[in-house]
């Protein structure tokens, strides 16, 4: 799940750095181009250091160290993958201490400490996914008591964090059956977290963070259904940071001056 305004990775709002105005911008540009046809296959020169830097500052909401940028910028002079790039900053330490405390912040309504960041990042890097994070704060009883220690005001509540919606009235009873028969509050959690509907909300995050517009009905599903698949967030992430879009965006983005 990716909170963001309009899902569930931000699905908390991303803190974009001062240069994000710069890529609006280019957005338009990018869009006028193809309202005028031109071919898609425009010659173009990546410079892998801007991309390495947009990287950073879109998943990371900073510059690249000089360390960083050297050690990413010659990976990929040398041949390296982008993909495999961003999944390296994606599975960083400092990116996944800063998911997780967004989880905290978002669906807690608090800080973690790190005592508490710790062992999820443990979790996370012996091979948890997001989703299952996800589900065990949602589903903890300190969030169950937010609830007023009511099962329908939880559902009420994993609804709106988890999916940004009202839930419906068969969810609620759906729910409140499963909970009356001892399902666990993490069961149901984690079948909404990796539910279609949610992993659609983090696919298109995807497109409003990192591309500055709404999801296509033709790019959209394969992002979703390689999520619903079992793909770990990490993974497809990645992925998207690598397509063609993001990375003239990224370089373009750089390069162009303000004003």
């Amino acid at each position: 799940m990716w909170l963001n305004p309009l899902s569930l990775f931000s699905r908390v709002a991303q803190r974009r750095p001062a240069s994000a105005p710069r890529r609006a911008r280019v957005r338009l540009a990018v869009e006028a181009l193809e309202a005028r046809d031109v071919p898609s296959n425009l010659p173009v020169t990546i410079d892998n250091r801007l991309y390495v830097t947009s990287l950073y500052e879109d998943l990371l909401h900073r510059e690249p160290d000089p360390i960083g940028l050297d050690a990413f910028g010659h990976a990929l002079d040398s041949g390296a993958s982008r993909d495999s790039v961003a999944l390296s900053i994606i599975n960083s330490l400092e990116f996944t201490r800063a998911f997780i405390a967004e989880q905290y912040e978002h669906f807690l309504g608090r800080r973690a400490t790190t005592a508490e960041i710790d062992p999820w990042v443990r979790f996370v890097n012996a091979g948890g996914n997001f989703d299952q994070l996800q589900a065990n704060i949602i589903s903890s009883d300190e969030a169950f008591a937010k609830a007023a220690s009511s099962n329908q005001v939880w559902l009420e509540s994993l609804y709106e964090s988890a999916l940004g919606r009202p839930i419906d009235p068969l969810g609620l009873t759906t729910g409140l059956n499963l909970l009356s028969r001892g399902v666990s509050r993490f069961t149901i959690a984690l079948g909404i977290m990796s539910s279609i509907e949610a992993d659609r909300l983090t696919a298109e995050g995807f497109y409003h963070d990192f591309l500055d517009r709404r999801s296509d009905p033709q790019g959209l599903p394969g992002w979703w259904m390689a999520l619903n698949d079992g793909v770990k967030q990490q993974k497809v992430m990645a992925t998207f940071l690598a397509t063609p879009e993001y990375v003239f965006l990224a370089t373009i983005n750089e390069s162009t001056p303000d004003g």
